[in-house]
């Protein structure tokens, strides 16, 4: 863990745990039994535990230590700060390797906040990419849902702004790995605003969790299975080339491939200067 960890042996049922820009109180045996990294962290027992980790996000793991429950996932007052602490809560229980069912809930939370933020800006939709990127590896759960989401999610007033459709092509470009050209993207947005189609997020919310599509988390209601057919021939159902799940089928792929060699063989002008939405430094720290 960078910064290391120092530990003053003063035994007792209280932990203290110091970080950068604060510090968390806690009981020591339920710090301890969160993880294999708490306990050997933590023995034998300790006073005070110094980490380089954001006490925003620690708090956020120690309430559901203690609770069992997210404290205050997010409010109305401010969508991009309660994303901020929401990504530092999910960075902190990747770091000490809390159980999957924490880091599925926070990622629940950060979903609901994405998605049910209104009078969102472009510069908004930047701040959320850019929080998202950092926080969540490519091919994650995380990834995937911001990918579906920059396809078909609301962006409530910053529909309306110039050159919307262009920027959110950019960020999905970026999201995605620049691996299609800026303008396939664009179609993408054009075609999925559209279209009456069911939010993969709300169809089935497991599809991004750690635990993988082949189980249910137990609060999942009788939703059907995302991926699975309403139809007797056992089709999937698929709009312009977007799965359920707001990604690009396989035939999609293969079409934009042919695509994409067509357009090199007539000259198109390369993407590659766009610019990053993750220009800033590593890590989400407080400002």
């Amino acid at each position: 863990m960078g910064g290391g960890v120092q530990w003053k042996q003063e035994p007792s049922q209280n932990l203290r745990v110091v970080t950068p820009n604060g510090s968390v109180n806690i009981n020591v045996h339920t710090m301890s039994n969160a993880s294999r990294v708490n306990r050997e962290m933590l023995d034998p027992p300790i006073a005070e535990l110094n980490i380089n980790l954001s006490s925003e996000g620690f708090g956020v793991l120690a309430h559901w230590l203690r609770c069992g429950v997210l404290d205050k996932c997010c409010t109305e007052a401010d969508t991009m700060a309660d994303l901020k602490r929401l990504c530092k809560a999910y960075t902190t229980g990747q770091v000490l390797e809390i159980e999957s069912r924490f880091l599925d809930k926070v990622l629940d939370c950060i979903i609901d906040c994405v998605t049910e933020a209104d009078l969102l800006t472009i510069s908004d939709i930047e701040t959320i990419t850019r929080y998202l990127m950092r926080t969540f590896e490519e091919e994650t759960g995380g990834r995937r849902f911001l990918r579906a989401w920059l396809i078909m999610g609301h962006m409530g007033s910053a529909q309306q702004e110039v050159g919307f459709s262009s920027e959110i092509a950019r960020l999905m470009q970026r999201a995605s790995g620049d691996i299609w050209p800026l303008s396939y993207y664009k179609v993408l947005r054009e075609h999925s605003e559209k279209k009456e189609q069911e939010l993969p997020w709300v169809l089935y919310r497991c599809h991004y969790h750690l635990h993988g599509p082949e189980t249910r988390c137990s609060e999942t209601s009788g939703m059907e299975r995302a991926g699975t057919s309403n139809s007797e021939d056992g089709e999937t159902n698929e709009v312009d080339g977007v799965n359920e799940f707001g990604e690009m089928s396989e035939a999609s792929e293969e079409s934009e491939e042919s695509e994409e060699s067509e357009e090199s063989v007539d000259g198109e002008e390369s993407v590659d200067g766009e610019e990053s939405v993750d220009g800033e430094d590593s890590g989400l720290s407080d400002r």
